[in-house]
């Protein structure tokens, strides 16, 4: 590509040494408006990008701070890719604090509003199911965020405020008793 984005020439390899930021091509293809020439000699290509940059791309996100996303969203720029998942990730970063609030709040709502009389099996059930459809709640707006079917901070925000209902719904059961 050029400086304006526009395809010059398609270089074809059976094999490219991509370890350093000189990418080097073995016995190159080399197609130019529409004419196909066989070269004999190596290219070399200067890039922006080596082995370990591109397999740093497709890594997992959570294992990245703050600093590492900025910089992974900018290398999806650069490459025209969505950032759609690197965005949602920071929001769900910047959420925590406020997630394990809720969470913790939540959890002591229940614990109050349940009668210590019932069993130890009902207790544990009771905790996995609720635990299982918090998380598949997150799931499913997360799914919805990273789709484009609604936006990233309402992907968010929107789990958060319905658990914050619940609470305050909780909270008022208890203030009754």
């Amino acid at each position: 590509f050029n400086k304006q984005f526009d395809l010059v020439k398609i270089i074809q390899a059976t094999n490219v040494n991509i370890n350093n930021f000189k990418w080097i091509f073995y016995t190159p293809v080399v197609s130019v408006e529409n004419q196909t020439i066989q070269m004999t000699e190596q290219i070399y290509v200067t890039t922006h990008f080596n082995m370990e940059k591109i397999s740093s791309l497709f890594s997992n996100l959570a294992s990245l701070n703050i600093f590492e996303l900025l910089s992974l969203k900018k290398d999806y720029k650069d490459l025209g890719y969505s950032t759609n998942e690197v965005d949602l990730h920071m929001y769900k970063l910047f959420s925590l604090p406020f997630y394990l609030a809720i969470m913790t709040v939540f959890a002591s709502i229940i614990m109050l509003n349940i009668k210590r009389n019932k069993s130890l099996i009902f207790h544990i059930i009771f905790g996995i199911l609720l635990s299982v459809l918090i998380y598949y709640l997150y799931y499913l707006f997360n799914l919805f965020g990273e789709n484009g079917k609604i936006p990233l901070l309402i992907t968010v925000c929107l789990p958060l405020l319905i658990l914050t209902i619940f609470i305050l719904i909780g909270m008022i059961r208890i203030n009754e008793k």
